[in-house]
């Protein structure tokens, strides 16, 4: 019993039975493990013992020399001893495996006695880690001092988080009045910029020049560029333009950061009409007072602007600051992303044909007696050949959207008759005010037969790229490869409109208008000189006042710049030069 309960191998004790010795030993013990692992117990291929046979497992095999020795002392006979294996004799090699077999099955058996080992080494840890968490439960976290100190210890850490919050409170109180600060300055700031720009459209009039210390009286002038080749005119015919005057300070740097100046903050802040279409007249319909404002400058493409963006802001700010129109009831379409991309609805904002033609019904509808409507145009004029038989070139003026190039041979502008169309809907008492600060303004109002039709004038070949870099740009836009396009059909009876309109145009068919730097930014001349006088005369003057002060002041430019400009104007068959521009 000692030796089988033993760990280390054990022998036969000395003169005991050898065969004594081999079961009771651990190594025979081993052999004998082994030896079962690749020897199945299996009943002899006979269908059944024969008569007088000892039972299986007794006797010797067939072909196996039976053994002479007797059972080990002490046991009965044919009995086996407890815990031991039965002898080589009694066991059997399984039928079908031998070799490769053998081999497969032990390591088979191997492999499930290691996972077994395995997992009972994995479940003793488990027991250990259990033991070890129950032992450390029973042991005390912190000792009795410690335990006696917390509640001490927990009143101290809640009152330096109470501190802790109330510094935190403290400091994003401290950010929130900052922040209220610089809101408050930068409204301070934006109210000084719109005091300051109205002060100098105020001063304008009563300034002897544009401005003395930037255009030097007298100097040397250069009246024409002509056809050298490198002149921004490449063509048979001479254009007059402007140029300042030599040694001026209007020149070098100044003169280009006055091209990279940008408009002050657009007066409309956001689109009108809230989540409607601002264009439809059903959803954001404006006031009695209404105004359509477009400008554009054409970025990217031939005849660039500099000023005709920072003009209808202008406007806009003038008729708000002036004329007492809500930001509802003025409609402004551009060409510039940093303008219509603010917008609610910007698609509604830029300034294109189809949206000009629709802002144009949005102004003149849902009109009624006691309206007044103001239509104002600051971009390049053009003229559009609508016949060309003998020689003779007619053409029907019109302005230019900013998409007026991607008609390709048939430009995309806003004719004089679609504008005359839109205001014979409106009714009678209603008073209109069309501003053109463009070339090529038309005859919008009145129209009897073909009279609005003007004769071709020809501006010799432009070359737009490189007028970019001259300080003075003409407001008319017209490339060589456009076709003739026929006319709109006219009646030879007379159109004559119902409502009191008045047509300013910033220049003659024949002449053409600039934009240059005044106070030391890009400005259309026509919006300088007309703005100007409506200061000067007040909101409430006659259109034959306005006229004298425009005339006046632009005689006055007219001795510091070359200027072929002279403003006009057209009254419809009901209106007369008596008629106010804004009436209260």
């Amino acid at each position: 019993a000692v030796q089988r309960s033993s760990t280390s191998g054990s022998f036969g004790a000395a003169g005991s039975d050898p065969s004594v010795g081999k079961v009771y030993s651990n190594a025979p013990h081993q052999s004998a493990m082994s030896a079962h692992a690749s020897i199945s117990y299996a009943p002899s291929p006979q269908r059944g013992p024969a008569p007088g046979a000892p039972p299986a497992g007794y006797g010797p095999s067939p072909g196996q020399v039976p053994s002479t020795q007797g059972p080990p002392q002490g046991l009965p006979p044919q009995a086996t001893p407890p815990g031991a294996l039965p002898s080589a004799g009694s066991m059997l090699v399984t039928p079908g495996l031998a070799g490769d077999d053998q081999s497969r099955e032990v390591q088979r058996l191997r492999r499930d006695l290691k996972k077994s080992e395995e997992k009972s080494n994995f479940f003793r840890n488990q027991v250990i880690a259990l033991q070890q968490q129950v032992s450390s439960m029973t042991t005390p976290v912190m000792g009795a001092h410690e335990a006696s100190a917390m509640p001490e210890e927990i009143v101290k850490l809640r009152q330096e988080l109470h501190e802790e919050r109330s510094r935190c409170q403290a400091s994003q109180q401290k950010l929130q009045d900052q922040a209220a600060e610089l809101e408050a300055a930068r409204a301070t700031i934006t109210r000084l910029e719109q005091q300051l720009t109205d002060a100098r459209f105020e001063a304008a009039p009563r300034q002897a020049s544009v401005t003395t210390p930037a255009l030097a009286t007298g100097g040397n002038w250069s009246s024409v560029v002509t056809q050298p080749v490198g002149s921004p005119f490449a063509s048979a015919a001479t254009v007059p333009v402007s140029s300042p005057v030599p040694g001026s300070p209007v020149r070098g740097t100044r003169l280009q950061e006055a091209y990279a100046s940008t408009p002050g903050p657009s007066p409309l802040s956001s689109q009108i009409g809230g989540r409607g279409d601002p264009l439809d007249p059903v959803e954001s319909p404006g006031g009695p007072k209404r105004a359509l404002i477009i400008g554009c400058d054409y970025p990217g493409k031939p005849g660039v602007l500099r000023a005709g963006v920072a003009d209808g802001l202008q406007w806009a700010r003038f008729f708000m600051k002036r004329c007492g129109l809500l930001e509802s009831d003025i409609r402004f379409l551009s060409d510039d992303p940093s303008q219509y991309q603010q917008k609610a609805r910007p698609e509604s904002a830029v300034a294109t044909k189809d949206n000009v033609l629709r802002a144009l019904q949005w102004l003149v509808a849902r009109s009624t007696p006691g309206d007044q409507l103001f239509f104002v145009f600051c971009g390049h004029g053009a003229q559009i050949q609508v016949e060309d038989r003998s020689g003779q070139r007619l053409c029907e003026c019109a302005v230019c959207p900013t998409d007026v190039t991607d008609g390709g041979d048939y430009p995309r502008v806003v004719r004089d008759t679609d504008i005359h169309h839109a205001l014979l809907a409106v009714p009678g008492g209603v008073q209109v005010a069309v501003v053109n600060d463009s070339c090529h303004g038309g005859s919008p109002l009145d129209r009897s037969g073909r009279d609005h039709l003007t004769t071709y004038v020809s501006r010799g070949r432009v070359d737009y790229e490189k007028l970019k870099g001259h300080p003075v740009l003409p407001r008319f836009f017209e490339l060589a490869n456009w076709k003739v396009q026929p006319g709109t059909p006219t009646q030879n009876s007379q159109q004559l409109l119902r409502c009191q309109a008045v047509h300013w145009r910033a220049c003659a068919n024949e002449q053409f208008c600039v934009e240059l730097p005044i106070d030391e930014r890009p400005r259309g001349v026509f919006t300088y000189i007309f703005i100007s006088s409506l200061l000067k005369a007040g909101v409430q003057a006659s259109s034959g006042m306005l006229l004298n002060e425009a005339r006046e002041l632009t005689a006055q430019l007219k001795g510091r710049w070359r200027l072929m400009q002279d403003v006009q104007i057209t009254y419809s068959r009901s209106t007369s030069e008596q008629q106010p521009f804004l009436r209260l």
